[in-house]
């Protein structure tokens, strides 16, 4: 009985292995921007609350084909407007904005 659990326990252990080790995509923007590749979600949200005011409703990054990332940020300004932002993880540079009324 004791051999049985130990064995079970170990291949339940092993199972789980090759599904922890690979990286994910959260791991991999992590890495990418702790070795300075993206530049910080944190930093690109203070400069756009330095040029729009108000505050960051989503955020997401978004890898394209040409290996260029993204990020995607959904913005509520002071005065009720929502606004769809496009800038370069590498840069911080903004790529694009789209407007809607909130």
């Amino acid at each position: 009985m004791k051999f049985l659990c130990s064995l079970v326990l170990t291949l339940s252990v092993f199972s789980l292995s090759p599904a922890m080790a690979q990286p994910g995509p959260t791991d991999r923007a992590r890495e990418a921007r702790e070795s300075g590749e993206y530049i910080p979600l944190k930093t690109i949200i203070r400069k756009l609350e330095r040029e729009y005011g108000g505050s960051y409703l989503n955020a997401r990054l978004q890898r394209r084909a040409d290996q260029q990332s993204h990020y995607i940020i959904d913005w509520l300004t002071e005065d009720g407007r929502k606004l769809k932002i496009a800038l370069n993880a590498h840069t911080g540079r903004t790529i694009r904005m789209d407007r809607s009324r909130g």
